[in-house]
Parts: C-alpha cells; structure tokens; sequence
C-alpha cells in the first residue's frame, strides 16, 4: 500500500477496496489495452467508466466520433463497479509516468446499485475522485451523475442529489448530470426510447448527452 500510494482507511466500504472482477471475462485484457492507449495517446483528457462508457464507441459511434474521440481517451470497461474502477486507478492506466491529463471525467456507480447502499456508493465515488487526484493532482475532475435506468428511478436521483451536495463542498472535483436529458419530460422518469435497455443508451440517448460531456 505504502509503494502503491494505496491510502484506505481501516472502516472502509467495499467500494473503497480496489479490486478487479470477472463478470467480464475480457476485464485484464482490456485493462492492459487501455494503459498502452494511455501510453501512446496525446491527448488530454479522459472519461472512466463501465459498458455504458465503453459502448459509446460502438453504440453511439456517430456521437462519438463527432464530439470525442479527438478529446477524450475511452477508459470504459463492461461491468465495472467503482471499487473496480479504483483498482484500474492503483493500476496504471492513469499514472503520471505516462500521461499528463487535464481533464478527467467520471462515469460509474450504475453496477453497484444492486449490491450497495446510498453510503456506500456516494463515499466509494467520492474516495475514487480522491485518488484520481493524487494521480492527476492538475486535471479538472468531473462527476457525472448516474444516468436514469429502468427500476432504480428514486435511488438514482437520491445518490444523485447526494453527490451534487458533496461536490459543493469540493474544491478539486464538479458536478454535471447529463442524464437530465434522458428523463420523459411529463414523468420525469427513464425516456425509454432513450434506451435499448433500460441500462445502456442507443444511439439518440448517446446523440444527446455527447455534447454535454463534450463541453465540461
């Protein structure tokens, strides 16, 4: 921990505890990919997160050709939850070393929801910026909010207040919810036309929060 910069308190939650996963059996495969990306891209910024970040490249290729693939390096990967995401930050893919960013943006959470608590996922996201900070102590971080999903309407927009609230006690991290965009304006619930789904956008979901993203 210590050669690391591994800093977990003693009363840690699960989503503080980095670790790697095998829901997708493809997770140290593209791990490896995406350091060597980050190794040979001149880019400066970067966006975390899991399938519905990792998809954008396919799903929503048009999105994402059009608003970032000359302005962020995908580091998405299926199935991630937070504490995976932290294991991938202890691991490389964003080390000093190699890669001076200056913008980093955050989408994860939606994987934990089934499995953790309010607190746990809100201090789990939080103590992640921290350590995104201590490899990028330059880079502005961006937040997004968990994107709406089919189920989980209530509990997403509690993390999500929750997450706005602590963002404004912050001095090295922001808050955006993009996923606004992608609630039925008369419900106020998941647009599921947005969605191909009721987790991943398809392509019109990823038409409209691509350039949302793209402006932070």
């Amino acid at each position: 921990k210590d050669v690391l910069n591994i800093n977990i308190p003693s009363n840690y939650y699960t989503t503080m505890n980095p670790v790697t996963q095998c829901r997708n059996p493809e997770f140290e495969k593209t791990h490896q990919q995406i350091i060597q990306k980050v190794i040979d891209s001149n880019l400066t910024r970067a966006i975390f997160g899991d399938s519905i970040t990792y998809n954008w490249m396919s799903v929503g290729k048009d999105s994402w050709d059009k608003f970032m693939s000359d302005k962020f390096i995908n580091l998405g990967i299926g199935f991630d939850r937070i504490e995976n995401v932290l294991y991938r930050v202890f691991h490389d893919e964003i080390e000093p070393e190699y890669i001076k960013l200056n913008e980093v943006v955050v989408l994860i959470g939606t994987n934990n929801i089934a499995i953790n608590n309010k607190t746990e996922i809100v201090e789990g996201i939080k103590f992640l910026l921290k350590q995104i900070h201590v490899k990028q102590p330059d880079a502005k971080i961006f937040l997004l909010g968990l994107l709406p999903r089919i189920g989980y309407d209530d509990v997403i927009k509690e993390i999500n207040s929750e997450l706005k609230n602590e963002a404004e006690k912050e001095s090295f991290w922001s808050f955006s919810d993009p996923g606004q965009v992608l609630l039925d304006e008369k419900t106020g619930l998941i647009n599921k036309d947005l969605f191909y789904d009721g987790l991943h956008p398809n392509k019109d979901g990823y038409n409209l929060i691509a350039p949302l993203i793209a402006a932070l």
